[in-house]
Formats: C-alpha cells, sequence, structure tokens
C-alpha cells in the first residue's frame, strides 16, 4: 500500500470508531428523553455488526475513490515546491511528501520517512499487543492445567481454581472454558447462576468479539473514543446477559441480585482480572452493580422491537457517511499513469494525438504535483480565457489543432511578459525572441515590440508552427522545432535516422529535454480541468 492507502485507511478506522460511539450514545441519550427501551441483547448485537460494519469499510474504503466533500486536512505532494522537483521525487509509487495544515502553518514531511515511521510504530504497537496477548493465553493455559474440572456442559469445559476470585468464560483455540472459584462451589445457587451467567457470554459469542475488541484497541491505541467504546461494550455484555436470565424467569431478580453482591464481594480482592477474557465484572468506580440491579426493573416493560432497527439504521447511515467523507480527508495530488492514460483518451481528437509516457508523467507532476504547479496551471487557465477569442480566431484562420493553445501556457504560462522581465529573452505570450521574431514579420525595436500585440504575436505564431509542419510533416516535430530550432531538429534526424520526436528528446538533442512532455502535460491538464480540483 502507498503512503496515502496506509493514511487514508488509519484515518478513516479511527473517525469511523469516534462515528460509532458517538453514535451509540445519541442514540441512548435521545430514546431516554422520549422514554423507548432497548432491549440489551439486541443493542449488543447492533455494536457487534457496528464493529463488522466498520471493519468492512475500512477495508473498502482503499477500494473507493476518493470524494472530497471538503479541503483534505492533509495532501500528498510529489515534492514539496518545484524547486525540490525531481523525477525521483514524481514517482507515484515513492512516498511523496505529506503536507499538513496545522492553523497557519503547514508542516512538509518527506513520505518514505513517514512511512517508516509509521511501519515502526504500528510494529511496536503490534508488537505490544502480541506481547499482552501471548502472556495472558499463556497464562490461561497454565491456570487451566493447574485448575480441575468440574464437568462439560455442551462443548464447554467448566474448571474451579483456589486463586481465582471471580467467574469468568474463555476462549483459546479449540477450547471453550468457564473459570470459577472453588470457594463458590459450597454455594449451589449463587455456583449456578454464575455458570448460567457465563454460558450465556459464550451463546453471545462475546469470548470470541473480545479478542476483535482488543486488538483493534491496540491499533486504534491513540483513539480515546476506541476505550470509551470498549468500555461500553463491556457493560453491555453484562447487560445482555442479565436479561437474558431473568428472561427466560430461570432465577427471580431478588436472588440473581443477591448473587451479584456476593460476587462483587470475591471480585474485590481479584488484582489482575485476564485482559482476554469476559465474564462477571464489577466496577465501583463507575457503579456497575448498581446500574445491573437498577436495570433490572425496567426488563418488564416491553421493549419495542423497532427501536433496534431504527437506531441500527440510523448508525448504520452514520457509519457509511462518515467512511465516504473520511475517505477524502488525505488528498493524493500526485498523477498515476492509469488516470494519465484515462486523460489521454478524453484528450485525443485525432490530427494533434496525445502521448502519455514516463517523461509526460513527470511533467504531469510537476504540474499537478506540487502546489507551486497546481497554483502556475490554475492562474494559467484563467488568464488564457482572456486571450481565447484572439488566439482561437487564428486557429481557424490557419486551420491547426487546438492542442497548440497549450503552448502559450507552457512557454508564459499566458502572461504577456516584456522582454526586459524575461531572463529568457523572450517576449509575449509566445514568447518570440528577437531574430525569429523579425523572421515572421513582428517589429521589435526602441519604440514598439510587436511580440506584445497578442493578435500579431499569435499570427506569427502560427505561421512559424505550419512552416514547420510543412517541413517535417508531423505536429509533435513542429512543436519541438518552435523551442529547439528547426535546424537543431533537422540534425537530430539526420545523425538518428529517425523521426521519433521521443527519441530526439531522450537522445539529448533537444534545447528543453522536458519542453514536449510539458506541453502534452498542459494539454492534458487543459482538456481535464477537473484535473486540479
Amino acid at each position: 500500500m502507498t503512503l496515502l492507502e496506509w493514511l487514508s485507511t488509519y484515518v478513516t478506522l479511527n473517525f469511523l470508531v469516534a462515528a460509532a460511539y458517538l453514535g451509540f450514545r445519541i442514540c441512548s441519550q435521545v430514546l431516554g428523553y422520549f422514554g423507548q427501551i432497548q432491549s440489551s441483547q439486541n443493542e449488543l448485537r447492533t455494536h457487534y455488526s457496528a464493529l463488522f460494519f466498520i471493519l468492512t469499510l475500512t477495508g473498502a474504503s482503499s477500494l473507493v475513490p476518493s470524494s472530497e466533500f471538503f479541503e483534505p486536512i492533509a495532501k500528498v505532494w510529489s515534492a514539496p515546491s518545484l524547486k525540490s522537483f525531481s523525477s525521483q521525487l514524481s514517482n507515484p509509487e515513492s512516498g511523496g511528501h505529506l503536507a499538513v495544515a496545522l492553523g497557519s502553518q503547514k508542516v512538509s514531511l518527506n513520505g518514505d520517512l513517514l512511512s517508516l515511521f509509521c511501519l515502526i510504530f504500528c510494529l511496536c504497537i503490534l508488537g505490544v499487543g502480541v506481547r499482552v496477548f501471548v502472556r495472558e493465553i499463556r497464562g490461561l493455559f497454565r491456570l487451566r492445567r493447574k485448575s480441575y474440572l468440574l464437568r462439560r456442559i455442551g462443548k464447554v469445559a467448566i474448571y474451579a481454581h483456589d486463586q481465582v476470585s471471580v467467574p469468568f468464560s474463555f476462549w483459546l483455540p479449540g477450547q471453550r472454558g468457564i473459570m470459577v472459584p472453588s470457594p463458590m462451589i459450597a454455594h449451589p445457587l449463587h455456583f449456578r447462576i454464575s455458570i448460567a451467567h457465563e454460558l450465556q457470554h459464550h451463546r453471545q459469542g462475546d469470548v470470541r468479539w473480545i479478542y476483535l475488541m482488543l486488538g483493534l484497541r491496540c491499533v486504534c491505541v491513540l483513539n480515546p473514543f476506541m476505550y470509551l467504546w470498549f468500555r461500553q461494550l463491556e457493560d453491555l455484555q453484562e447487560f445482555a446477559c442479565d436479561e437474558a436470565l431473568l428472561g427466560r424467569s430461570k432465577v427471580k431478580s431478588l436472588t440473581y441480585a443477591r448473587c451479584l453482591v456476593e460476587v462483587a464481594e470475591y471480585a474485590l480482592n481479584q488484582k489482575t482480572p485476564f485482559v482476554c477474557r469476559t465474564g462477571v465484572r464489577f466496577l465501583v468506580e463507575q457503579n456497575l452493580l448498581k446500574r445491573r440491579i437498577e436495570k433490572m426493573s425496567f426488563l418488564s416493560k416491553k421493549v419495542k422491537g423497532s427501536v433496534g432497527f431504527t437506531v441500527g439504521g440510523v448508525l448504520f447511515s452514520l457509519l457509511a457517511a462518515t467512511a465516504l467523507a473520511s475517505n477524502g480527508m488525505v488528498g493524493d495530488r500526485r498523477v498515476t499513469m492509469d488516470q494519465a492514460l484515462i486523460w489521454k483518451e478524453q484528450a485525443n481528437s485525432g490530427e494533434f494525438p496525445v502521448v502519455v509516457n514516463d517523461l509526460v508523467l513527470i511533467e504531469l507532476n510537476r504540474y499537478l504535483g506540487t502546489p507551486e504547479g497546481r497554483e502556475f496551471m490554475n492562474s494559467s487557465l484563467k488568464r488564457m480565457e482572456d486571450y481565447r477569442s484572439i488566439v482561437e480566431g487564428k486557429f481557424h484562420e490557419y486551420q491547426v489543432p487546438q492542442e497548440i493553445m497549450a503552448i502559450p501556457i507552457v512557454e508564459s504560462g499566458y502572461k504577456n511578459l516584456e522582454e526586459r522581465k524575461n531572463p529568457m529573452y523572450g517576449a509575449g505570450i509566445w514568447q518570440f525572441i528577437g531574430p525569429t521574431a523579425a523572421v515572421f514579420g513582428l517589429k521589435v525595436d526602441e519604440t514598439v515590440d510587436e511580440r506584445l500585440n497578442p493578435a500579431l504575436a499569435t499570427d506569427a505564431a502560427m505561421r512559424y508552427l505550419l512552416s514547420n509542419k510543412l517541413r517535417f510533416s508531423d505536429w509533435h516535430l513542429s512543436v519541438l522545432a518552435y523551442n529547439s530550432g528547426e535546424g537543431r531538429v533537422q540534425k537530430a534526424i539526420d545523425e538518428l535516422k529517425s523521426r521519433d520526436p521521443w527519441v530526439i528528446v531522450r537522445q539529448g538533442y533537444a534545447t528543453d529535454k522536458s519542453y514536449l512532455a510539458k506541453v502534452m502535460a498542459a494539454i492534458l491538464i487543459m482538456k481535464n480541468p477537473r484535473s486540479l480540483d
């Protein structure tokens, strides 16, 4: 994956987690305001569905084209500026440069170094997470080996251990188990209720979902919403178990509440609970025991099934919208070969064939993959509209292809520059130098410079390009000769025995090796203005 795909996927995942938690909280508050009650079991299933939906959306986000509903927070450029641009940095497969706007300040980071840092960071986080998992799983294996088997209920084995203070459920590859404190065996009623509670965790799939939740928390280690959602899910697992047991009328509410209080006393002695287990959990600081007992009073009320469907529909719509919006948080301003080829199909008109190759791709990334290049192209296309009527009129008069309009973009950016303000000693939008201007009838002296007359300069440029076309019978060679001179192009043809303009360019015969590629890139952008969005 490229830097953009890594960043976009990670940003999308974190935004989806935040949206899910906030969505659940808001729905809970709204339902409470209108006096509606949602089944804890249905709510838990909605949470699990949301987890699965988040992973699906995150995986699919890299396959969906970026949709920028707003200005991206971060942008990936080929290079931070035109001065630092090079062919190596223009390669879309490289890391590029990430620009992040922090208030009025802009921070530019080397993509390859950032990718390396992200990789090291992810490996460290993954290493810590794996270490915790391995330690806990080994601890569970050791605990199971030192415990004694009481009985089996279906595929679930029930174990007892002297050092366990709180009953809990666990899942290991090929093993489903329940661990209970040995002293609880002396209290048959509480023992039976605790076993029924832990079996419900297995039925709900909590013992497996806990691994996904912990893994997601390791990935989103810096996201506070992940920890809040994790805690909410743990609470909801307990509420759902309570609801299931009391709903089957196998135990009375008062008896169940007394059992919870007694097990809570055991829980005070549990110093280090296993992180990869589920079970009876009591957080005194959050008054979970009190809330569980209070929630039992609502179980007798009728719960509307439509409430859960409404909450699920609203939440999943919110997650889908969040995924779509967050997919544009990191915008890639570089151009790939596939994009360029699509633009080529839209730009080709026949008489002036547009070429896309590695040299053209470099220039596309120079114009679109750098902030300065993009600003230059935007400004050039705006100024081009001021001269469109004049230039197009001459095009129709001389019957030249419309693609020729891209030449002034490369030459001057459609700025009507005076010679004294131009270090290349050219003038006007077509950048004629003095000797060439004189050949094609433009008057240049101390009193007048007809190169600055757009209509006269355009007429001269059309005649120059047409004379090159008549000589070489090729528009590409004509454009190359406009920059390098017809004599230099003819010499290249004679020495190389080739009329391929790209062979001439690659062999170093062109005055400006990138000139023809720049013209091609300008044509592609000119005919695909949405590329500047």
